[in-house]
């Protein structure tokens, strides 16, 4: 009997899900996955979302480094600081209101600190559709005055 609702309950779940759409290759989630990879250190699947030439060539011309060894050097700096119990290289996407505006191949992606008096009010991520993947051009920190 057990057995019998067991098949029936997973029946409808499996209709329930199937009815449901979730798009999984959006800008959100192209970032989710993004800062994911960055937090476990896998540049490997990191590198997908993001153009590193853009983010972070400035950075790299002022030290005499190649982009890509210039965020490295930050993805693990940030992991290393982050096994402090005081600090957290974690989003807490629950802290932001977040919006998604997509117009053709391009899209910007807004998480709005909901704690008004937080240092970063705004965080913008710009993205380009490429290869049926969306990957990060540019970040935007909009910070408290």
């Amino acid at each position: 009997m057990k057995l019998k609702y067991l098949i029936i309950t997973l029946a409808i779940l499996g209709f329930s899900c199937n009815n449901n759409t979730w798009e999984t290759n959006s800008p959100l989630v192209s970032i989710i996955k993004l800062n994911s990879a960055e937090e476990l250190g896998d540049f490997e699947e990191a590198v997908k979302y993001q153009n590193i030439s853009k983010l972070y060539g400035g950075y790299a011309r002022e030290k005499s480094i190649t982009p890509e060894a210039y965020w490295k050097a930050e993805i693990l700096a940030n992991n290393d600081i982050a096994k402090d119990k005081r600090f957290t290289n974690r989003i807490k996407y629950f802290n932001y209101d977040i919006s998604e505006n997509i117009l053709d191949s391009n899209a910007e992606v807004i998480f709005k600190n909901k704690n008004h008096e937080a240092r970063i009010r705004e965080i913008i991520y710009k993205l380009e559709l490429l290869n049926a993947v969306w990957v990060v051009q540019e970040i935007e920190y909009n910070l408290k005055k």
